[in-house]
């Protein structure tokens, strides 16, 4: 999504929704019953989460940018804008918006950017749609997650001719059809990824000449033929469910450089364009079986799992491989090769960064021209050498190395070796490479990769310029010189690589910043877990009175996180899992250069499979997470001893619920799920489900008391304080508002405009959720898919039926 919130925030705001010693070091004193003035910094106005339900008014002329997100405005009329004619820049993300009057917008003639997220644009789209053709002037649209269907969201962009930004993400899309977005010649960026796209219609995207970067991640796209897209610099196509992938043979210059097809179901290398200028191309997490030169002739497309047939496509890998001259990263890992194709890798002269881990890589062995198998100690003199740099073997099937093999790689700088079944060299010249050896298994040599999504996020994440393509080429090392980072487009990326920036963090005991400058790596893990935090408390609160707002409008918040509430504990320990959480599978997945994959179990493994893999590093999480997240209750700025004591109790048992979720998850090798090899490893369950375990702790916690037992004050509980408190519950020292009405000195936003469900008798009931002041019904005319029908190849095609809902919200 654009600019709504999901960056690094310059001062570090995003810890301040992790770690709630850091929350309360903003706080002073009593929180104001009065609402919080915006804050205005001519021609900046910010009245982000002050819980607002209209437009503020008097803020004077000249105000240019104006940002109104994580509030309540529901409508948008003429008299809400009238008196902003110079704003640039609108911000109203993540309210509750559904009704736009058709002369809301008329006044805004130098608006070019609008930012509507997380909001109710779903509805009322017809009449809304009239107000957004008169934004001539605008560039840059997000309507990410607004419930919109395809028709729906058609309604808000046609006729927006100076649009260059398009974020349709997180919507219901199930088509595009030909000319939706005709007239838009300036278009550079169309974000519409997770969405339910089924089927793109010939003419949606090829008028649009100036279109550079398209994100179709997570939607349900089964295939692409005849790809004709040659404006387009970056594609991401990953997560969908894609079984083939193919691009007109003619002799047209493609201006194509990162492709990102991984998560799909790609049997064969991809049929790419004669002509282009790719130097990214990540295929990981598909089914690719062969890259031999034998594997992919005139044949029929056979799927695996559902043996279907396929319409015959000559594909000729080693005229794809010649023309792949300019790729400098590949990414092949997590498919079933069980040969390394060295024939194919000797055509791409500028590959660098290879990944070819999680496969099904035993000996290595080399194949003759016509695809069969070499004896395993070729003459490699007679071969030339590959350019890769930086290769990833990891958690394949490799017994051993030959010494060859490393003669085939002599620009070979780092190489990743872990989870397989090496023997040491049977003899290594002193000028030889070793493989370093540990419990029978191969660890790094070295790290040098970066996270592929963090590339696609990058380049995706705004448009690219010319100048950025240019300094990628003019930094590029040439011949023998080999790039010391995995992408050479990941273009700025956040600056955790200095100290001074721990110094930016408020509220950082001095234990947390010693922390911070000693690992710098580990700080963007820190600001995933923010992130994780907090959406992932509101939606495991979503159902309740109180729906983690407290952490919703940090650091704008009540005081009821600062004086021991039931609330406070949840927060604290879920806060302590998702740190340790982010660090352990930040080491497995290769982000952290400073951790290496988790050790393997102790137990015997079963008869039908064997440990290998890379195991989330459960230990250093946790290590590095206690550090930092329970470092600041050794100050006495973190509150009385009885909080630190509770919240250091909280925090112990989120790591608790973190270790227990610790499990064992496989991987077959094999055909058709035939699992012929079986590689299992130890795994952390996600942070939604640790969060659902906590909640149910949350909802039996224990109110203790803080009193002497002995000589020494302890937390004992209030009502038994006969037995000690227990490792595995929660505790809280105060009880909660019961955040019914708003009352900003108790922390309470109160449930008013709350939705609510008239049938239920859980905790969202209307009656649970209104606290007995009653509902409002109102109807709603949603637009459904209906009638759907699957046409080979391959989309679906659905009627439209319109059905009324009635919907409630407390008074």
């Amino acid at each position: 999504m654009f600019l709504c919130g999901h960056q690094l925030p310059e001062r570090g705001c995003l810890l301040l929704w992790l770690l709630p010693s850091v929350l309360k070091a903003q706080l002073s004193g009593e929180v104001s019953p009065q609402p919080l003035p915006c804050q205005q910094t001519t021609p900046q106005v910010s009245c982000q989460g002050l819980g607002l339900h209209t437009f503020p008014e008097e803020l004077g002329p000249g105000v240019k940018q104006l940002d109104l997100s994580n509030n309540f405005i529901h409508n948008l009329t003429e008299s809400c804008t009238s008196q902003f004619r110079q704003l640039e820049h609108l911000n109203i993300c993540f309210n509750q918006l559904e009704t736009v009057s058709e002369m809301a917008l008329a006044h805004l003639t130098h608006l070019h950017t609008l930012l509507l997220a997380a909001n109710n644009l779903d509805r009322n789209y017809f009449t809304n749609g009239r107000a957004f053709r008169r934004l001539r002037s605008l560039e840059t649209l997000d309507l990410s997650a607004n419930n919109l269907d395809s028709d729906m969201a058609a309604w808000y962009f046609s006729n927006l001719t100076s649009l260059k930004k398009l974020d349709l993400s997180w919507n219901e899309m199930t088509r595009l059809p030909g000319g939706v977005f005709q007239g838009m010649l300036k278009l550079r960026e169309i974000n519409l990824n997770n969405n339910l796209i089924m089927e793109i219609e010939e003419g949606a995207f090829e008028p649009l000449v100036g279109l550079k970067v398209v994100n179709l991640a997570m939607n349900s796209l089964h295939c692409i033929s005849d790809f004709s897209l040659t404006q387009l610099q970056v594609l991401n196509l990953s997560y969908n469910a894609l079984e083939f992938f193919a691009s007109e043979q003619g002799e047209e210059n493609y201006q194509l450089q990162v492709l990102d097809l991984s998560h799909n179901s790609l049997i064969y290398f991809p049929k790419l364009p004669k002509l282009h200028h790719l130097t990214h191309l990540n295929l990981s997490n598909n089914a690719i079986i062969s890259l031999a030169p034998n594997s992919t002739t005139t044949a029929e497309f056979t799927l695996w799992h559902e043996k279907t047939v396929r319409p015959n496509m000559s594909l000729d890998v080693y005229n794809i491989a010649a023309s792949l001259a300019k790729v400098t990263d590949l990414d092949l890992s997590n498919n079933q090769l069980s040969l390394f194709p060295f024939t194919f890798f000797h055509n791409l002269s500028s590959l660098q960064n290879l990944n070819m881990a999680m496969n099904c890589l035993q000996n290595m062995t080399m194949e003759s021209s016509d695809g069969d198998i070499e004896s395993n100690k070729p003459v490699v003199m007679q071969r030339p050498g590959l350019s890769v740099c930086s290769l990833d073997l990891q958690s394949n099937l490799i017994h051993s190395l030959p010494r060859w093999f490393f003669d085939m790689l002599p620009k070979l700088e780092t190489i990743d070796l872990g989870s397989n079944s090496l023997q040491p060299c049977q003899s290594c010249d002193t000028n030889e490479r070793e493989v370093l050896m540990e419990h029978n298994s191969a660890h790094k040599v070295k790290k040098g990769k970066q996270n592929w999504e963090n590339s696609m996020d990058q380049k995706t994440g705004g448009e690219v310029q010319k100048e950025d393509l240019e300094e990628s080429q003019r930094t590029r090392p040439q011949s023998n010189e080999c790039p010391r980072r995995g992408l050479a487009l990941n273009g700025s990326r956040v600056g955790w690589n200095q100290t001074q920036h721990c110094k930016l963090l408020e509220g950082l005991v001095p234990d947390q910043l010693q922390l911070c400058r000693r690992n710098l790596e580990l700080m963007p893990s820190i600001v995933q877990a923010a992130q994780e935090t907090k959406s992932v408390c509101q939606k495991t609160f979503s159902d309740m009175r109180w729906n983690c707002s407290s952490i919703r409008l940090a650091p704008a918040f009540g005081p009821d996180l600062s004086k021991g509430t039931r609330e406070s504990a949840f927060v604290y320990a879920l806060a302590a899992a998702t740190v340790s959480h982010s660090i352990a599978q930040a080491c497995a997945s290769g982000e952290l250069p400073i951790c290496s994959c988790g050790s393997f179990p102790a137990e015997v493994p079963g008869p039908d499979f064997k440990w290998g893999g890379c195991g989330d590093n459960l230990r250093y999480g946790l290590q590095m997470g206690s550090a930092f997240a329970d470092g600041s209750m050794k100050s006495s700025r973190s509150g009385t001893q009885a909080t630190r004591l509770m919240n250091l109790h909280n925090s112990a048992v989120g790591r608790q619920v973190l270790m227990d979720s610790l499990e064992t998850k496989c991987k077959c090798h094999g055909m058709s799920g035939s699992c012929s090899v079986k590689t299992c490893w130890k795994g952390l369950l996600d942070v939604g489900e640790i969060a659902a375990d906590l909640k149910a702790k949350y909802l039996a916690a224990t109110k203790v008391t803080h009193r002497y037992v002995g000589t020494r004050k302890q937390l004992v509980p209030r009502e038994l304080d006969i037995r000690p408190v227990q490792e595995t519950e929660l505790v809280y020292l105060v009880s909660s508002p019961d955040y019914c009405t708003k009352n900003p000195q108790l922390g309470s936003l109160g449930t008013q405009d709350r939705q609510c469900n008239k049938t239920s008798v859980s905790s969202n009931s209307c009656n649970l959720m209104c606290c007995g002041r009653g509902y409002n019904a109102y109807t709603e005319i949603v637009v459904e898919r209906c009638h759907c029908k699957y046409h080979w190849c391959c989309y679906v095609t659905c009627k439209k039926c319109e059905r009324t809902v009635e919907r409630y919200v407390c008074k």
